[in-house]
């Protein structure tokens, strides 16, 4: 078969009438797929669906929580796995209190997905899941796969819909080989038309090795957020612990991406972000956090706030590395309070940012004050610098901020604390 699947609840006729709710809990599932298959197939632990039906939102509650899914077994190249999954459009959706443990597969050809939502709904919740834990690890790939490694997937939202992403810990994606899939811990769109809240709070990164030449990205966020819709996106608290590394060097490392062009009107904030300890060889970018929200063309962007985060202990590789990047944002945005320190990297070509501000050509002030950035060092010919503002026509206070201990070596290299690049 193509399929196998743990619990699998499917409307394939006819749908419920009224308002009613549908709970799938405290189930203990371990399923094995050993068939020889010549297409693609997946092992779901559970599914939730309408088949072949559509419902209109506003009728449903959705409650899929406090399950263990454990030693899930993949022995077959082209089988994805599959935590759970729900299609079913809804009033409510909450997926909460879940564990995922011990789980191997050999798939050469396919991937793993902790928790997929393709179902709309006015308020989403997606907490405190474990992604692996310290009595086992998410998933074990015993060979090398070309498969995509995801923790949460939401790539479904509704426009007016609150959606939090909070207090889950990712932990053991194992690569026994290294692989040259993606590895995505948590991905979210939402296209936002009304003054609503997201949260993505409180996740944890727990010692992760990210053994893929691959891209890595832990917090990525998509949609349009729509012109003065008051919308506020949360981002705040998540954190790697331990450590992380990527032996190869290849892909590129990013721990928030924002680059969808959301427009003013709306507000980020990003504070108390930790990720710190890193280990990466790159040969690509280091992207960061890098907050582009906004449109390209235009320079307009959502209000951000980004403070009080610590980015510290980084060992780096040749290629160029930006610990912060602020784009395309609104008047009275923000860049303060954050500790940058203890950065190496061996690169001989590539520039070494801290905090780059970018363009933003709305009118207003944008503020960078109070960071520390302390202790870069780079190789022989890289440059190095603390804080760079570039192409604007707007006000920039950079103010208070504390730049020490900027090192590289070569001929034509350069420290700087301060570098304006344009504008005035």
């Amino acid at each position: 078969p193509g399929f196998v699947m743990g619990i699998i609840k499917i409307y394939s006729s006819t749908a419920p009438t009224g308002t009613f709710a549908s709970t799938i809990s405290n189930n203990t599932i371990t399923l094995q797929y050993g068939y020889s298959f010549s297409g693609s197939a997946s092992l779901h632990g559970i599914v939730n669906t309408w088949g072949a039906i559509s419902m209109v939102p506003g009728s449903a509650t959705i409650n899929i929580s406090n399950n263990n899914l454990f030693n899930f077994s993949v022995l077959a190249s082209g089988t994805h796995m599959y935590g759970i999954s729900n299609g079913i459009v809804a009033s409510s959706l909450n997926i909460n209190s879940n564990i995922f443990r011990g789980n191997t597969s050999s798939a050469s050809l396919a991937g793993f997905t902790g928790i997929l939502n393709t179902g709309s709904a006015d308020n989403i919740n997606i907490n405190n899941n474990k992604l692996g834990d310290a009595s086992g690890n998410a998933i074990t790939f015993s060979g090398v796969t070309s498969g995509d490694l995801n923790g949460i997937s939401c790539p479904v939202a509704g426009n007016n819909a609150t959606l939090s992403i909070s207090g889950n810990n990712f932990q053991g994606f194992i690569q026994n080989v290294t692989g040259s899939g993606n590895h995505n811990y948590i991905k979210f769109a939402h296209a936002t038309a009304s003054a609503i809240t997201d949260n993505i709070n409180n996740n944890t990164f727990t010692n992760i090795t990210a053994n893929t030449s691959g891209n890595v990205t832990f917090i990525e966020r998509s949609g349009v957020m729509a012109l003065n819709a008051g919308a506020t996106e949360n981002c705040n608290n998540n954190s790697i612990v331990t450590g992380f590394s990527k032996p190869d060097g290849n892909g590129t490392v990013t721990f928030y991406n924002a680059a969808s062009a959301s427009l003013s009107g709306n507000t980020m904030v990003q504070t108390g972000n930790n990720f710190s300890n890193i280990n990466f060889p790159n040969v690509n970018a280091m992207v960061g956090w890098n907050n582009s929200e906004g449109d390209p063309i235009t320079g307009d962007g959502p209000t951000k706030t980004i403070t009080s985060n610590v980015f510290t202990n980084w060992i780096l590789g040749q290629g160029k590395a930006t610990v912060i990047q602020l784009t395309c944002a609104g008047n009275n945005s923000s860049v303060s309070g954050n500790n940058i320190s203890t950065l190496t990297s061996s690169s001989s070509f590539d520039d070494i940012l801290g905090i780059n501000l970018g363009i933003s050509v709305q009118p207003g002030i944008i503020t960078c004050s109070s960071n520390t950035i302390a202790d870069i060092i780079a190789g022989n010919g890289a440059n190095v610098t603390g804080i760079q503002s570039e192409s604007f026509s707007n006000d920039r206070n950079i103010s208070s901020n504390t730049i020490s201990g900027l090192s590289t070596t070569g001929f034509s290299a350069t420290t700087k604390g301060i570098s304006i690049k344009q504008g005035s």
